[in-house]
């Protein structure tokens, strides 16, 4: 930088990127920024992003931060977001904090999220959280959140030193008994010093006792703890004992302890067997103790095997123990050679594993194949394994083909692989080149082998470019590859253009090349605009693309204005751009209200609105927000209004959409039995039981279907059933809960998709044989 400066001054530009560099710079970044600040110093602007450099410099921090306050202290803002990277700092996070406390103390507060990145400093943030509260303990915001997170985090010390100086503020609710007992390294010493402390008011639940169960690294420690000083609470259920056979540090520990503390109590079920088999880091010891201990009470049923076969860290372990203690009751199935095709950790050392031991038994299908194909970690090894193994005896369908393309991770070393060895078998269809432009993790090396090895088998249709366009990590990688190799045959249709203006994490990225490639193909329509309003990751960056560089074209509609309202991602900073560059043209219309009261953001775009222009606040609109689940903004519209308009009805309302989508199931059924009806869609035409199956949350799902009052068959404005999501994530459960109450699989969403199409695609092979036993 020296050498720069005096040698090229007039060329070096001191930028805000170099000033921040500066300040994040681990090993010179005192001396540099000295040196910026002396020669350059007009040129420095000491803003926001430069101060949060600075505190999150994990061995430079305290010096640099020093200097700016020492050299700039009045352009130096302590603003919330810069303590956080104090508190976040892990090398020298104390000091950073203690140097702000004592130079810049009265300006600094202590929220929740400075507390809550102490919390997750896994370094320095003891020290922190001690240095906060020894200083400034009255000041520290004690929520639920914050407690349960020292409590879970933090060691007996600071515990005490939480109790001793804020105890009246800490409640002792179950979620924090869970925490103590889930605590890793100092759940005994915390968990006894609730105990001692607060004893009288600590419940021990089930919940508490799973948490002890499950605790991977003082799990027999609390377990002892319970036993010994609450042992008539402590109730040993099954879920406690799935807790203890999941358990990935001490399991084994655990077990033992429960067996000969509460045997009576433990039941060995199927499903403590397969928690066990599937346990990545301690399932042979866990199994190999089960088979020792209670050998008569485990059965080893197919999904036994298969959670073996699966076991992606100790499978060939768990899988060899049990064909040499119970050989003679394992049965090699389809369901367990594909479970083994598909395993990324450990799939080749358990296929070879099967083949060596009981080879005759093994049928190689085209699921397993499809499998091997797939697997992201361990793919090619295994395909080599099948094809030196049963070659003759394997095809390779297209369904191979496209799964290897779509393999995120392996894709290019599994295609060229069957390139090399089966080439003349493999085609290559226009889904192959489809799902190639889309991989999100290796899309570019895929695509790449296939234009150099097999370019003349395809074309490079719309299909195509809308999947590079759409593809949102390595999208810009493959539309470039596309365009140097193959520009001709690349068409930049309207629907090409309005994917990369909907893609969330490289949107930006993707249309730049576009424009700077193809800019007289862009047609910036009102589709395009609509896209990049609604673009929930990266919309502000997108629609400022477009507006810098093509504004004349860009139309600011209702639908716009519309889009951006509903985007709960970015919706607020894509609003406030257009306000500023546009601000003349937007029209906050009724549905443009309707809308962002129903965004998930918890009307933070709702309140720039009322900030930013007149705003009524209508009965459509508190229902929208009800339906939402957005409780902080009916109390924003109370505020705004004199007449406190939003009657409890809509409270309640918006309580149970919450607690459906968090998976709240005791709110739910709590709620549900008040009266408040369970089924009530929001703008965006999904309701409770489509959130909570959307999130796999199985109890809630049940409570909601119990009640009797719930369509299992209403569609979204998207035209997807609470069916969907479960199927492409999945929830099995949930799947077969809302297929016994009625779900039906004949719906296609706005792309044309049903729930067994989006599990095909996501490769969810149990939801697959689900829905398709059941068409």
């Amino acid at each position: 930088m020296v050498l720069l400066l005096d040698q090229r001054r007039s060329d070096v530009q001191i930028t805000q990127e170099v000033v921040v560099a500066a300040a994040q710079n681990w090993n010179s970044g005192k001396e540099v920024m000295e040196l910026l600040l002396n020669q350059r110093g007009s040129e420095v602007q000491i803003t926001q992003d430069v101060v949060v450099a600075a505190a999150g410099n994990s061995r430079s921090g305290k010096e640099v931060v020093g200097l700016l306050l020492d050299q700039r202290g009045s352009d130096v803002q302590i603003t919330e977001k810069v303590v956080v990277a104090a508190a976040r700092n892990e090398d020298s996070g104390k000091e950073v904090m203690a140097l702000l406390l004592d130079q810049r103390g009265s300006n600094i507060q202590i929220t929740q999220e400075v507390v809550l990145a102490a919390t997750q400093n896994y370094r320095s943030g003891k020290e922190v959280m001690e240095l906060l509260l020894d200083q400034r303990g009255s000041d520290v915001q004690i929520t639920q959140e914050v407690a349960v997170s020292i409590i879970r985090d933090f060691n007996k010390e600071v515990m005490a030193l939480l109790l001793d100086q804020r105890g009246a503020d800490v409640q002792i609710t179950e979620e924090v008994v869970v925490a103590a007992a889930g605590n890793y390294r100092s759940g005994k010493e915390v968990m006894e010093l609730l105990l001692d402390q607060r004893g009288s008011n600590i419940q021990i639940t089930q919940e508490v006792v799973v948490a002890a169960a499950g605790n991977g690294g003082s799990g027999k420690e609390v377990m002892a703890l319970l036993l010994n000083q609450r042992g008539s609470d402590v109730q040993i259920t099954q879920e406690v004992v799935l807790a203890a056979a999941q358990n990935y540090g001490s399991g084994k520990e655990v077990m033992a302890f429960l067996l000969d503390q509460r045997g009576s109590d433990v039941q060995i079920t199927e499903e403590v067997v397969v928690a066990a088999a599937r346990n990545e880091d301690s399932g042979k010891e866990v199994m190999a103790f089960l088979l020792n201990q209670r050998g008569a009470d485990v059965q080893i049923t197919e999904e036994v095997v298969v959670a073996a076969a699966g076991n992606r860290g100790s499978g060939k372990e768990v899988m060899a123990l049990l064909l040499n203690q119970r050989g003679s009751e394992v049965q090699i199935t389809e369901e367990v050679v594909v479970a083994a095709a598909r395993n990324y950790g450990s799939g080749k050392e358990v296929m070879a594993l099967l083949f060596d031991q009981r080879g005759s038994e093994i049928q190689i299908t085209e699921e397993v194949v499809v499998a091997a194909a797939r697997n992201g970690g361990s793919g090619k090894e295994v395909m080599a394994l099948l094809l030196d193994q049963r070659g003759s005896n394997i095809q390779i369908t297209q369904e191979v083909v496209l799964a290897a393309a779509e393999n995120y991770r392996s894709g290019k070393e599994v295609i060229a692989f069957l390139l090399d060895q089966r080439g003349s078998d493999v085609q290559i269809t226009q889904e192959v080149v489809v799902a190639a432009a889309w991989n999100y993790g290796s899309g570019k090396e895929v695509m790449a082998l296939l234009l150099n090895q097999r370019g003349s088998d395809f074309q490079i249709t719309q299909e195509v470019a809308v999947a590079a366009a759409r593809n949102e990590d390595s999208g810009k990688e493959v539309m470039e590859l596309l365009l140097d190799q193959r520009g001709a045959d690349v068409q930049i249709t309207e629907e090409v253009v309005v994917a990369a203006a909907r893609n969330e994490d490289s949107g930006k990225e993707v249309m730049e090349l576009l424009l700077d490639q193809r800019g007289a193909d862009v047609q910036i329509t009102e589709e395009v605009v609509v896209a990049a309003a609604g673009n929930y990751g990266s919309g502000k960056e997108v629609m400022a693309l477009l507006l810098d560089q093509r504004g004349s074209e860009i139309q600011i509609t209702e639908e716009v204005v519309v889009a951006a309202a509903g985007n709960y991602g970015s919706g607020k900073e894509v609003m406030a751009l257009l306000f500023d560059q546009r601000g003349s043209d937007v029209q906050i219309t009724e549905q443009v209200v309707l809308t962002a009261a129903g965004n998930l953001d918890g009307g933070k775009l709702l309140q720039y609105l009322y900030r930013a222009t007149s705003i009524e606040i209508t009965d459509t609109a508190i229902q929208s927000a009800a339906t939402s689940g957005q409780e902080n903004t009916l109390r924003l519209f109370d505020q705004w209004t004199e007449t406190g308009r939003v009657a409890k009805y809509w409270v309640h309302i918006a309580r149970l959409c919450a607690a459906a989508k968090e998976g709240n199931a005791k709110a739910v059924l709590q709620l549900t039995q008040q009266g408040v009806p369970p089924d009530k869609q929001d703008i965006r035409g999904t309701t409770p039981l489509w959130h909570a199956a959307a999130q796999g949350h199985t109890d809630t799902v049940r409570v909601l279907l119990a009640t009797n009052a719930v369509d299992v068959n209403a569609t979204s404005v998207s035209k997807r059933t609470p069916l969907f999501w479960p199927a492409a994530s999945s929830h099995v459960e949930v799947v077969k809960l809302l297929l016994s109450h009625g779900a039906q699989q004949n719906y296609y969403d706005v792309d044309g998709r049903s729930p067994l199409m989006i599990a095909r695609l996501y490769g969810q092979t149990k939801v697959v044989d689900i829905l398709a036993s059941k068409v």
